[in-house]
C-alpha cells in the first residue's frame, strides 16, 4: 500500500517533468533551449547547397534545351519551386547563419543573388530595414511597407491613398516578378544610390540579355517556361513573404485550395493532351500558353475571394484571355463570329455585374462577401 504523501510526491515530479517537456518555456530558459540549434553542421549545410542548386541547373538545363513541350511544362514549374527553396538557403547564408568564411559559398551565393533580382547589397538593406522596423509606423523603403493609422490615412490625397492600397493589393503579390523584384528591388535602389548599389544595375542587365539570348536561340516558349514561368512562381512567393495585407480580399479555405489544385492539375494534363492544338498554334506558341496561365491566375482568384472586387477581378482575368484564345483562329470565320458574340455578352454581363456589385457597396457597410451573405 503506497502511502498518500509518495502518490503527492510523484503526482508532482509528473507534473513538472510534463511541464518541463511540454510547456512554453520563457526569459532566460527559453534561451537556454535554443542555444543547441544555434550551432551549424557544415557538412548537412553543404549538403543542402549542393542538392539544391544540382537540382535547379538541371531542371533549368532540361527546360532550356530539351525540346519536348510536355517535358518543359513540369520542369519549368520545379525550376520555379527549387528557386524559392534556394532563396532560402541564400537568406541563411545572407543572415550570417551557415557557411560563413567560405569563399565557394560566397561565390555560389553572389551568383544567385544577381540570378534573383535580389544582389547582397540590395538584400542587406531590404532585410536590415525589415527586421529593425517591423510594426512600426515609419516610412517605408525596400523590404518593408507603410503602416498609417485609420485617422491618418483618410487625412492623405487620394493619390497617396491610392498607392498605399496598390502596394497591398493581391495583384502585387502576383505580379512581384515585375513590381517588387525589377522594379523596387532594383531599378530603385540603383536610382537611390547609384555607386551603392551598381549590383543591382548588373543583376538587371545580365536578366534582360539572357532573356534576349534565350529568346533568340531558343524561341519564345524556352523563355516562357525557363524564365518567366519560374520567377513568376519564385517571386509571388517571395513578395508574399514581405507579408503585404490584402485586407481580407481573399479567403484561402481547404475547399479553395482544393479547387486550386484540380485547376492546375487539369491544366497540366490539358497540355500533355493536346499536342494537335499546340502544333495549330504555329510560331505563336508562347502567347498560347501565356494566356492560359492568365486564364489559371484568374481561377485561382475566383476560388478564393471574399469580396465581390476579387470576384470581379478574377473574371475578367479569366475572360479576357478566353476571347483571345476563341478567336485565335483568324482566318475561320466561326472562330470569329464565336469571338466576337463572346465579347459582347461578356461586356453586357461585366456591365450588369458591376451594377449589381455597387447596389451592395452602397447598401451594407461591409465589403465581405461573407458578410453580405449573412446581411442578405
Amino acid at each position: 500500500m503506497v502511502s498518500p504523501e509518495v502518490e503527492i510526491q510523484a503526482s508532482a515530479s509528473l507534473i513538472t517533468k510534463i511541464q518541463t517537456q511540454y510547456c512554453m518555456l520563457y526569459g532566460k530558459n527559453l534561451i537556454l533551449a535554443t542555444k543547441p540549434y544555434t550551432q551549424e553542421f557544415r557538412s548537412k549545410s553543404w549538403a543542402y547547397v549542393i542538392s539544391t542548386f544540382s537540382l535547379l541547373l538541371i531542371f533549368l538545363s532540361v527546360t532550356t534545351f530539351v525540346p519536348n513541350i510536355y517535358v518543359k511544362i513540369p520542369c519549368g514549374i520545379l525550376v520555379g519551386l527549387l528557386v524559392v527553396r534556394s532563396f532560402v538557403i541564400y537568406h541563411d547564408y545572407e543572415h550570417h547563419s551557415i557557411l560563413q568564411k567560405s569563399f565557394i559559398a560566397r561565390v555560389i551565393m553572389t551568383i544567385f543573388g544577381i540570378y534573383i533580382l535580389a544582389p547582397a547589397s540590395i538584400w542587406k538593406r531590404s532585410h536590415d530595414y525589415h527586421h529593425n522596423h517591423n510594426s512600426k509606423l515609419f516610412t517605408a523603403d525596400i523590404g518593408s511597407f507603410p503602416i498609417v493609422t485609420k485617422r491618418k490615412f483618410f487625412a492623405m490625397s487620394k493619390s497617396n491613398r491610392f498607392m498605399y492600397l496598390a502596394i497591398r493589393h493581391p495583384l502585387n503579390i502576383l505580379f512581384g516578378y515585375i513590381t517588387i523584384f525589377a522594379l523596387g528591388m532594383c531599378v530603385r535602389s540603383f536610382l537611390s544610390s547609384p555607386k551603392k548599389h551598381y549590383d543591382s544595375l548588373l543583376a538587371l542587365i545580365i536578366h534582360i540579355v539572357g532573356s534576349v539570348l534565350v529568346i533568340h536561340y531558343f524561341g519564345w516558349i524556352t523563355w516562357l517556361l525557363a524564365v518567366y514561368v519560374p520567377f513568376f512562381i519564385a517571386c509571388g512567393l517571395g513578395t508574399h513573404f514581405f507579408d503585404i495585407d490584402v485586407h481580407n480580399m481573399l479567403y484561402f479555405a481547404p475547399f479553395g485550395l482544393l479547387f486550386n489544385a484540380i485547376a492546375f492539375g487539369a491544366t497540366l494534363i490539358y497540355f500533355l493532351l493536346s499536342s494537335k492544338d499546340i502544333l495549330a498554334v504555329g510560331h505563336n506558341g508562347a502567347e498560347y500558353f501565356a494566356l492560359i496561365f492568365f486564364v489559371l491566375c484568374g481561377t485561382s482568384i475566383v476560388t478564393s475571394f471574399n469580396t465581390l472586387l476579387m470576384l470581379f477581378l478574377g473574371i475578367e482575368i479569366i475572360s479576357i484571355p478566353l476571347y483571345i484564345l476563341t478567336g485565335a483562329a483568324k482566318r475561320d470565320l466561326k472562330s470569329n463570329e464565336a469571338s466576337l458574340k463572346y465579347f459582347l455578352m461578356g461586356a453586357f454581363s461585366t456591365g450588369l455585374m458591376l451594377l449589381g456589385i455597387a447596389f451592395l457597396y452602397g447598401a451594407t457597410p461591409n465589403g465581405s462577401f461573407f458578410f453580405w451573405m449573412t446581411w442578405l
